[in-house]
């Protein structure tokens, strides 16, 4: 796993350093909003912050290989990444090194780690349709590859740009040591995370959780535009921690089967499934908009993954907002279902306590800003304006 941390540059404006990767954000001072509730004082970014670029190789992922992730740490601003920031990459040598040689247990000698050169190529994409590549060489070691000192090999600075809503990277390490082929010539690993910030009147506004307790983000920072158009994007976390998921008695039925002192008993469970809807009220004189259904989606790149066989799943709307409101209010709805599915377990050995397909509701929960009569508010300004 490799974990890059930020610090800020003496003197330097709107830079940053990411364990060995350099991060110059000048976005920096119109942070998007942590932890806030619309309606309060909207909280800017600290100057120090933590980000973590994770790798690791997923045996028991669907299809086994290398799987990264931009996830958040202690202090950092936000886990997003946005349009004009620029950053140096840098690769912890010891985790490409891995790469080389999963199967072996022995630790590297630090000559060999030196040995690690890594190729990154980004390609940028702007509503599906790629739109430029950069390629990037990291061959700078840095640290002396101590538990204190981490060594890293770093690449040339590079700039996010404008008008991009998606950036694939794609990374190839290579063994240069004497008489050694680039092992990893053919062994790429392909990473893939969204960008923010190139269209201010298309805004991200995020529902999730931070432990117990709910959080709403506007990703891109800055206010919602009339007449533009905002994504509401719900968390599993979220709808988990609402409804309380774990603790449910998720158990369908049993099953016997034979172990080594004969027979015993198998329980079988079902999946727990959240559906999310929502209510939307504008000051436009429409009023209250009839409750619509959010939509799942598997592996958005608004939420981070823990492990890649088990994908996070947000509940995601796109709203065309009136261009004479100057309030949004929102309000959700949950339900939480109990999904029987007996597949795969043979009828004759087992107990079956439901339906094969049957949704059992389990519970319902309506998420409101601070109990009930009480919405999520978020005010509308001009598009353009400061």
């Amino acid at each position: 796993m490799l974990k890059l941390k930020i610090r800020k540059i003496a003197g330097a404006t709107g830079a940053v350093v990411v364990g060995g990767l350099i991060v110059g954000s000048p976005s920096l001072a119109n942070a998007a909003l942590v932890g806030e509730v619309p309606g309060d004082r909207h909280e800017e970014a600290p100057s120090a912050a933590l980000l973590k670029l994770e790798a690791w190789y997923d045996h028991n992922a669907p299809v086994p290989g290398m799987y990264f992730h931009i996830g958040a740490g202690s202090g950092t601003r936000d886990e997003f990444l946005r349009v004009g920031d620029t950053y140096k990459l840098s690769f912890n040598t010891r985790a490409m090194w891995r790469l080389f040689h999963r199967d072996s247990w022995a630790a590297p000698a630090i000559e060999q780690v030196k040995r690690v050169r890594v190729k990154a190529v980004a390609t940028y994409f702007k509503a599906g349709a790629q739109v430029g590549t950069a390629d990037m060489f990291a061959d700078e070691i840095i640290g002396a590859g101590t538990l204190s000192e981490p060594m890293q090999v770093q690449s040339q600075a590079f700039t996010l740009p404008s008008g991009v809503d998606m950036m694939s990277l794609q990374v190839t390490p290579f063994d240069i040591g004497a008489g050694a082929a680039p092992l990893a010539a053919t062994q790429s690993y392909t990473m893939t995370v969204g960008i923010y910030g190139s269209d201010q009147a298309s805004k991200n506004v995020i529902f999730d959780n931070l432990g117990n307790s709910k959080r709403q983000r506007i990703v891109e920072g800055g206010a919602i535009m009339q007449g533009g158009a905002v994504t509401l994007a719900y968390t599993d976390w979220r709808s988990d921690m609402l409804v309380t998921r774990f603790g449910m008695e998720t158990q369908i039925g049993e099953s016997r089967s034979q172990g080594r002192f004969g027979e015993i008993t198998i329980p079988i469970f079902g999946k727990i499934v959240h559906e999310v809807s929502y209510g939307v009220f504008f000051d436009d004189g429409g009023g209250w908009r009839a409750e619509a259904p959010l939509k799942a989606v598997m592996s958005s790149l608004l939420v981070s993954r823990s492990v890649e066989s088990i994908p996070r799943t947000t509940h995601e709307s796109r709203l065309a907002l009136p261009a004479n409101a100057t309030r949004m209010e929102l309000y959700f709805h949950l339900k939480t279902y109990l999904v029987v599915d007996y597949a795969g377990w043979p009828a004759e050995k087992s107990t079956f306590w439901y339906q094969q397909g049957e949704r059992r509701l389990v519970k319902e929960v309506w998420d409101n800003r601070d109990g009930a009569n009480t919405n999520y508010e978020f005010p509308l300004e001009l598009n353009g304006a400061p």
